[in-house]
């Protein structure tokens, strides 16, 4: 009677397991968005686009917004305006005595419509992924109203990289949504 009592506590367990694995992976935040798995935020800004492109284009304003980064320093300033297409920055993850850091280099520029760029050279993470893109996508709602969002992806996405950004896409969204306030409350009480 004991051994099928511990078969059947074993099955309901792999059971339980199983139905909390399938939740974790269809409620994850790193979904399939435009044919891309991505983790994406967004907000609505009451200040003009222009205004919203601007302030995210200089990186000394991370330290007024962003929870995750401590500082962001331009790595080519000297040759490319920091913000514009071609630029490089290191990005010091807070708490972490500059141990913690990566690069990123605008890819992409459209001056008030969008910005990509490519994270590299991660370094003192336990868990990394090679080649993320991240974006940020400015769209006009009104005059003085603006979207903002923020999309994070693998370029190119192993089997081993989905599973690293279903784990992490928690993480990372609840990153994106307080930073994105963050953006919002600096630009609006200005």
């Amino acid at each position: 009677m004991g051994l099928i009592k511990g078969k059947s506590l074993l099955k309901r367990s792999i059971a339980v397991l199983i139905v909390f694995t399938v939740g974790w992976i269809i409620l994850s935040p790193y979904q399939k968005v435009k044919n891309k798995n991505q983790i994406t935020a967004t907000i609505h800004i009451k200040k003009p686009i222009a205004a919203v492109f601007a302030y995210l284009g200089n990186s000394t304003n991370a330290k007024d917004w962003s929870i995750y980064v401590e500082e962001i320093v331009p790595l080519n300033d000297s040759v490319v305006n920091d913000g514009k297409l071609k630029s490089t920055r290191r990005c010091y993850k807070a708490g972490e005595n500059r141990t913690v850091f990566w690069d990123e280099e605008i890819l992409f520029y459209q001056k008030n419509k969008s910005r990509l760029l490519s994270i590299y050279n991660i370094t003192g993470f336990e868990i990394g992924i090679d080649n993320l893109r991240t974006e940020q996508l400015y769209d006009s709602l009104s005059g003085n109203e603006t979207q903002l969002t923020f999309t994070l992806y693998p370029e190119n996405e192993s089997w081993s990289d989905y599973l690293k950004m279903i784990i992490a896409g928690y993480r990372v969204q609840a990153i994106f949504e307080k930073n994105l306030a963050n953006i919002k409350n600096s630009l609006e009480k200005t």
